[in-house]
């Protein structure tokens, strides 16, 4: 009996060793896969207190600093205390910046006229590109910063034309083309979209490429948005706002009567439309923000939408992007004189 019993025991030792040496292999494997997160430590730059007039983007990094690109005035770093501002003299190869994003790392992405970098914190590296057309990709495993995409630490470039196989000439100085992209959205479910210059909109799951070009669609496509409902929405330069319903895209701002056929056919502004959009968030309250160029910003509750310009406190009129921080604060940076900052009650300036 006691021979049985401690054959017993040491069988039970044994699968109990062999489990742990299994749970533990698999931890470490579990932790190599985790993706390696960058800590950006700030070390040039100087300190100022105003910021510059002219605001093209603006995001929250992962440690919940502020990052303003602006054009003409560099970028601007916030850390809720400290405002840093930075150069062409402190390196940064232009003050032109088109675009900020932050990848999955932590690493910040400049964007500007026709070149990518990337920011580490104390320099810039000029990435160089390669033309992707027509080919699979893995868009769920991608960081995408505008028409630029990172994969296996390598970074290309979507080019969008008729045949998918042919790269139209977009974003360059070597000419016009009217699938020019202005923005990209990479939705939840993986899918990439695109806002071109007059071919409307496009949709690429990593295998094709399906067109959205009625054409109301067809002019400047510079927003596109997912609610926290999965809802896409999108802006252009003249018809206003689209919301994607049965796989069509229906004209909001037609449907609440906030139209401007003056400006399509005239380019006349109006006042009290909502036409010419920028740019589009959501707040913590689903509430959608939409900002437009001639006329403030819109919230929508989902019923009505309220329009805020300078009377109500806005720096300008001339919006050109939006962003809601993480406190539930909007950021809206115009085209003109800087930013205003809604705490759900007044606007402020930074």
């Amino acid at each position: 009996m006691n021979v049985f019993l401690n054959y017993f025991r040491a069988v039970m030792l044994s699968c109990l060793l062999l489990s742990m040496l299994i749970s533990c292999q698999g931890q470490n494997q579990n932790a190599s896969e985790k993706t390696e997160i960058f800590i950006l430590k700030l070390t040039i730059g100087e300190k100022v207190h105003a910021i510059g007039k002219s605001v093209r983007t603006i995001l929250q990094d992962k440690q919940q600093n502020i990052w303003i690109a602006t054009f003409g005035d560099g970028i601007f770093r916030y850390d809720g205390k400290d405002l840093i501002q930075i150069t062409q003299k402190h390196g940064l190869p232009s003050n032109n910046i088109w675009d900020l994003k932050e990848d999955s790392k932590g690493l910040i992405w400049i964007k500007t006229q026709q070149k990518l970098y990337s920011f580490d914190g104390q320099s810039f590296k000029n990435q160089q590109i390669e033309v992707i057309s027509g080919l699979s990709v893995n868009t769920q495993k991608i960081d995408l910063f505008t028409e630029y995409y990172l994969e296996n630490n390598q970074v290309k470039k979507f080019h969008l034309s008729d045949n998918p196989l042919i790269p139209a000439i977009s974003n360059n100085n070597n000419g016009y083309s009217p699938f020019g992209i202005y923005r990209t959205l990479k939705d939840s479910k993986g899918n990439i979209w695109f806002g071109t210059d007059r071919k409307g909109i496009c949709k690429y799951d990593g295998n094709t490429f399906t067109w959205y070009n009625q054409p109301d669609l067809c002019l400047a496509v510079r927003a596109l948005y997912e609610d926290k409902s999965g809802h896409i929405w999108a802006g252009n330069n003249g018809y206003g706002l689209f919301q994607l319903d049965d796989n069509i895209f229906k004209n909001i701002s037609q449907k609440y009567h906030l139209d401007n056929p003056d400006f399509v056919n005239k380019l006349l502004s109006k006042k009290g439309a909502m036409s010419r959009i920028w740019a589009i968030t959501e707040d913590k309250s689903q509430h959608l923000w939409v900002a437009t160029i001639d006329n403030g910003i819109w919230m929508f509750d989902g019923q009505t939408f309220q329009n805020y310009t300078t009377k109500d406190g806005l720096v300008s009129n001339n919006i050109w992007t939006l962003f809601c921080d993480n406190k539930g604060n909007i950021w809206i940076g115009s085209d003109d004189n800087g930013i205003s900052i809604f705490d759900g009650k007044t606007f402020k300036t930074l």
